[in-house]
């Protein structure tokens, strides 16, 4: 008591059953233990690392359209480019897109 390694002594008596007997209880106790110690130990872990569930259902059409329409450069991924979509009353119509000669013959 008191202290972390402090070396006790047991001595046991077997006065019916024996080691036949007192051994496998004292395995499957040892055995449950250590069952439960593994299951702490996961329990601990998933607390760590929670598992992220992507359901596509229950995403908004705001933001499935923002997925759609992002893009994040991977040299830079502090910056992320959206694309705006255009309507048809705002493309631009052939005729009055700007004409630049390049000089090649077709």
């Amino acid at each position: 008591p008191g202290a972390a390694n402090v070396v006790h002594s047991v001595k046991l008596y077997l006065k019916n059953g024996g080691c036949g007997t007192l051994l496998p209880f004292l395995f499957r106790i040892l055995e449950a233990t250590r069952r439960q110690q593994r299951a702490a130990q996961a329990a601990a872990e998933r607390a760590q690392y929670p598992e992220v569930v992507y359901n596509a259902e229950s995403v908004l059409p705001e933001v499935q359209s923002m997925i759609n329409t992002a893009y994040v450069d991977p040299n830079d991924p502090t910056t992320i480019y959206v694309s705006q979509p255009v309507g048809q009353d705002q493309v631009m119509k052939d005729e009055d897109k700007p004409y630049e000669p390049t000089g090649l013959k077709p």
